[in-house]
Parts: structure tokens; sequence; C-alpha cells
């Protein structure tokens, strides 16, 4: 339990670290911004959210995660990751732009490289949080209901001959 206090402390404190305008809530803009601030080459013990002592990637994901408390993908951060969120980001049009770290995590950079590619989905999709529309089910005639309609006809056809 120990354990469990220090890190809902921790948790808590990381809140206001990423909170960079200062709305109280973890919101796009604040995710962005940490996307950002994580590709610089300075050591900066405040991003470390994932206290490995490394500013990366994975601090990224712990934001998302346990701070923000959705999947990477949902860039729109209401909770699922699906359709809208893709439509988002391909709307940005980053994907495999040729050009070198001008991705934001609202735009599909979600490992935190400063790209949008096939390297992004493989992260979010790892998740196995994508939710897909439902699928409506047709439903199937009653095998009952077939087979009092064949005897009915086979009686009909039967009641002919005679």
């Amino acid at each position: 339990t120990i354990r469990y206090e220090v890190y809902q402390i921790v948790e808590a404190d990381a809140v206001t670290r990423i909170d960079f305008n200062r709305n109280d809530q973890v919101d796009v803009f604040d995710v962005d911004e940490l996307a950002v601030r994580l590709q610089s080459d300075a050591f900066n013990p405040l991003l470390d959210l994932n206290q490995d002592q490394a500013n990366n990637g994975l601090d990224l994901l712990f934001a998302v995660n346990r701070i923000a408390k959705t999947s990477i993908g949902d860039v729109n951060l209401d909770g699922q990751f699906n359709s809208q969120d893709l439509v988002q980001v391909f709307t940005a049009g980053e994907y495999d732009d040729g050009l070198t770290g001008n991705s934001l995590w609202s735009e599909g950079d979600w490992n935190g490289d400063g790209d949008f590619d096939s390297s992004d989905f493989v992260t979010a999709f790892t998740e196995g949080n994508y939710t897909s529309a439902s699928i409506v089910s047709v439903p199937e005639p009653a095998n009952a209901m077939l087979l009092m309609i064949g005897v009915l006809l086979w009686r009909v056809r039967l009641g002919r001959r005679r």
C-alpha cells in the first residue's frame, strides 16, 4: 500500500507538471506541448513522468495512459480511440510527409519521435484499445418458422393432389 500511495502522489504532481496552459486539466494542448518538449536533447527531470531517468516516448505514454486516463491514438481525448481520431490525424496531413520531426501528438505522432508514420500505428494498435463502430447484426430467420412454412407448403401441395 505504501507503493500505491507514493504512486498517487507522483501522479498528482505529474498533472501539474504537464498542465502547460494552466487550465487545471490535461488537454490536447498539454499532450502536444509535452511531446515537443520531450524531443529536446537536454534531460528535464520534471518531464520524466515515469521516473526512468530519460525523456522519451515512455513519458508520453505515461501522460496519456495514467494522467489523461485514455489510450494512445485518442487524439481528441474523448476517452475512445476510434475512427473520429483517425479522421482527425489524416486530415492534418502529416502521415509520411517526408519532413522530419514536424508532427505533434494530435497529428498522429503517438510514439513521441516527431513523425507520424507506420510505427505510430504499431504503438497505438499494440495497446488494443481501438473501438470500431458497433456491428449491426442481421437477424437470421428462425429455424422453427422455416420448418412450419415448409410443412404448410407440403400440406398445401399434398391437398392439391387429392
